[in-house]
């Protein structure tokens, strides 16, 4: 098995043995992301807090990638694991800064944070199952994240591809996580207060943006005519 990594140049391939022989001490898990290509994956939320950290972070480029590690589960007695669960634990930092001094900006108010939090759950519905603070997004403002289930994101997308609605019902639903320090979930709390239905726009945008980052689908037509109105309305603004 070979693939592209944050510590490989270019399109060079490294082995599972390369990583696990890289590992620094207090590091017991082998990283993985699926996605797209090696640009997507950079650009998306998934790997900020292993860049921030310099964690190296395999990427797994094709579909069928994660359904192997998946089965294989562990190499040399390090688990294999997806970014994108919910669960994901890193290791410290080398030097032990706090898991949110890289986020950027100055944090909602804790209690801000939460009630914000339960009203984008509600906004949301059925949709997700929780909408939670994140502790790993340092950039993005928001995340897709595997809550309770063995399916990660690019697997179920190629079950959905192959129709097997019957895997499909053991993906279970999704978690959204929030920047709390985010400049636009900052200011989602505050229009929240002052024209709720355009912050409910702004929700179901900022979750149709986290499901596309996350290679899942989503209602194209109802995405689009939700951003025209969001369009129509800072168009007319002086």
């Amino acid at each position: 098995l070979r693939f592209q990594s944050s510590r490989s140049e270019g399109e060079g391939l490294v082995s599972l043995a390369d990583y696990a022989g890289r590992m620094p001490e207090g590091q017991d898990k082998i990283y993985y992301i699926n996605g797209p290509s090696r640009e997507a994956l950079e650009r998306g939320p998934y790997v900020e807090m292993f860049r921030k950290r310099n964690i190296e972070i395999l990427y797994t480029l094709e579909p069928i990638d994660d359904f192997v590690l998946n089965h294989l589960g562990e190499f040399d007695g390090k688990k294999l694991v997806s970014a994108d669960r919910a669960d994901l634990e890193l290791p410290e930092a080398a030097d032990k800064e706090d898991e949110t001094a890289g986020q950027q900006g100055e944090r909602l108010a804790e209690a801000d944070a939460e009630s914000l939090c339960a009203w984008m759950k509600e906004v949301l519905g059925e949709r997700i199952k929780e909408v939670a603070l994140s502790r790993r997004l340092v950039d993005s403002p928001a995340m897709i994240v595997n809550a309770d289930s063995y399916l990660t994101s690019s697997m179920e997308r190629v079950l959905r591809a192959t129709a097997r609605e019957d895997h499909l019902a053991m993906s279970g639903k999704k978690n959204m996580e929030i920047n709390p320090a985010s400049p636009l979930i900052k200011k989602l709390a505050r229009l929240r207060e002052a024209d709720q239905d355009f912050a409910r726009d702004i929700t179901e945008q900022i979750y149709d943006n986290a499901m596309i980052q996350a290679g899942l689908l989503v209602d194209s037509q109802q995405m689009v005519s939700r951003n025209y109105r969001i369009l129509e309305r800072m168009a007319g603004r002086e």
